[in-house]
């Protein structure tokens, strides 16, 4: 039970860390990983804001409804994320050409893709 009084959802750290990582600014807050670091300070200007979680939880639950589970497990959240996060991305300036040269109109998925791997998952019992 959260402090609230309202119980906890499961994932919820995973969440908001999926959501920091994809910003610059708090990207360093979330992870010590070097790389994840330079990455998003290289390739994205604009990351995900908070209220993007709003839109994550709901979609984590159907996806833990179809997997048969009555509890959003941190895979639940990381499918959700795919459906929600990668279109709020803004790529840098000097890097927006290369990648949509380079993935054509994935490219802001396969960025995501790349944070998604870098962002350590939690354990779930």
């Amino acid at each position: 039970i959260h402090e609230t009084g309202r119980p906890s959802v499961p994932g919820s750290q995973y969440r908001a860390r999926l959501l920091q990582a994809t910003n610059p600014g708090t990207v360093a807050d979330v992870s010590d990983d070097k790389r994840l670091i330079r990455y998003v300070r290289e390739n994205v200007l604009i990351g995900a804001s908070p209220r993007v979680n709003l839109h994550l939880e709901p979609i984590a639950q159907v996806e833990a409804f179809f997997d048969g589970s009555d509890q959003i497990r941190p895979e639940h959240i990381k499918a959700a994320a795919r459906h929600v996060i990668p279109h709020r991305l803004k790529f840098r300036p000097e890097k927006e050409f290369r990648l949509e040269r380079e993935f054509g109109s994935r490219a802001k998925e396969v960025v995501f893709e790349e944070i998604l791997k870098m962002v350590e998952m939690p354990r779930w019992k």
